[in-house]
């Protein structure tokens, strides 16, 4: 989705709003299922990173319960965290640094790849990105989005965000003002109907 608070569109996802709809996740009616279950099938990504105090390894590993060392080590290195990609003893002490009080040691860019790291330690049946490249710089958001569009070939992703370019290579698009349906379609397509989506995408060009 494009063009809209995020909240609503969210809690699609999280909530049951009635008798007479239905949501599948996986072929899963999401009734069916028991709220654990249901989270399981997820893996978030939020705006506001939610980090909690202890060391990045530990917040990374929150992703996927069990995880090793060499596990919480790749996710890490996807997420173009820094150091990962060192040596064992730098990585090793990078990942044991303590991320403070929700992520307070840490840079915005840095609490983000923290979050984005765990999400991929999971790797659900489904992503859930609330605008996942915040705080970061163009070079690293647009390979971390690569590195998305590979991780998630096999998984279906719902991505909220105002960086219109970031769906390039996404199967369908909903672009949303004040909560309306303006327009839909596949990247190419919006750009070809020359819309509102258009419009919008060349004018933050012209901004950057």
């Amino acid at each position: 989705w494009g063009g809209v608070g995020w909240v609503a569109r969210r809690h699609t996802v999280h909530t049951r709003f009635g008798s007479t709809r239905s949501i599948y996740v996986n072929g899963q009616d999401i009734y069916s299922l028991s709220a654990e279950s249901l989270r399981s099938l997820f893996s978030v990504v939020t705006q506001d990173a939610q980090l909690f105090r202890d060391s990045i390894r530990e917040n990374i590993g929150y992703g996927k319960m069990g995880s090793s060392d060499e596990e919480i080590l790749h996710a890490a290195k996807l997420a173009e965290l820094e150091l990962a990609a060192e040596g064992t003893a730098q990585a090793d002490m990078y990942l044991g640094k303590d991320c403070g009080e929700k992520g307070a040691h840490l840079s915005g860019g840095q609490q983000q790849r923290v979050a984005l790291a765990r999400a991929m330690l999971k790797n659900g049946l489904c992503y859930l990105l609330d605008e996942p490249t915040t705080g970061l710089d163009g070079v690293v958001a647009r390979q971390l989005q690569d590195t998305f569009d590979e991780l998630t070939k096999a998984s279906s992703t719902i991505m909220i965000t105002h960086h219109l370019e970031d769906l390039k290579n996404a199967d369908q698009i909903i672009y949303l003002d004040q909560g309306k349906i303006i327009e839909h379609g596949n990247f190419d397509e919006l750009i070809n109907a020359k819309g509102e989506f258009y419009t919008q995408l060349e004018a933050r060009k012209r901004e950057s």
